[in-house]
């Protein structure tokens, strides 16, 4: 079973939520957390890789298609100023890359289960990685840390668009490494068939890029057919 048809099951099983913080950018080392433990109340095993039990809680990393980029919280516990004392040790983890893992309690590695038998293990079924990376501790108390995380692109202070949005006019030369094109002659610049190399001609439209790319081949059409659809 693949991980999307079990997101679409009936009665699928837990959702494991997983975090990997790298520390390499403050000179620590990577540490590999699960607010929990597996069916042998030990740390969770994912892909070989042994996530320790350790309480931790992130939030607001819901998408939306307009409007700023999510700015996550990550919480986790401070009990006996471990982790304070780390955080103070590595700069509060400032830069440093966070990765979020989620698969589900079915696709876990058999070490997870008694008897170490697991039939459906499969550590490739798992949602897309999230990439994120600390960009300030917000609190800290004798009970807990909070980091403020953000996108790679607020890190680096990127701002979009980074080119003009046209709607039906593709700025790749053609046959070029954008375009990736590399069949036989199909069509003159109007879009009219024709097998002769000097007169095959991209007319920089949606179709002429679809007469190129059969399904299922995807396109690689550099402008944007969705800018001025929308209505208010």
């Amino acid at each position: 079973m693949s991980i999307r048809a079990e997101i679409q099951s009936l009665s699928p099983s837990a959702l494991i939520e997983l975090f990997v913080l790298d520390l390499s950018l403050q000179g620590g080392s990577t540490l590999y957390w699960h607010a929990g433990t597996n069916g042998l109340s030990a740390d969770i095993i994912w892909g070989a890789q042994a996530y320790s039990r350790y309480p931790i809680e992130a939030q607001g990393f819901k998408m939306s298609g307009t409007g700023a980029l999510p700015r996550p919280k990550l919480s986790a516990s401070n009990a006996q100023g471990i982790l304070g004392a780390l955080a103070r040790q590595y700069n509060d983890f400032a830069g440093c890359k966070l990765t979020r893992i989620r698969t589900f309690a079915r696709f876990l590695d058999a070490a997870n289960f008694p008897g170490g038998v697991n039939p459906t293990a499969d550590p490739t079924q798992e949602l897309p990685r999230q990439i994120w990376f600390v960009d300030r501790k917000a609190q800290e108390t004798p009970q807990l840390l909070q980091f403020d995380l953000a996108s790679a692109l607020d890190m680096v202070a990127v701002k979009l668009p980074r080119r003009q949005f046209i709607q039906n006019a593709c700025p790749w030369v053609y046959r070029g490494a954008d375009c990736g094109y590399t069949g036989g002659a199909v069509a003159d610049a109007a879009g009219n068939p024709t097998a002769d190399p000097a007169q095959d001609v991209c007319g920089k439209r949606l179709s002429d890029c679809a007469l190129r790319f059969a399904p299922p081949a995807l396109m690689n059409f550099g402008g944007f057919p969705g800018c001025g659809i929308g209505t208010s």
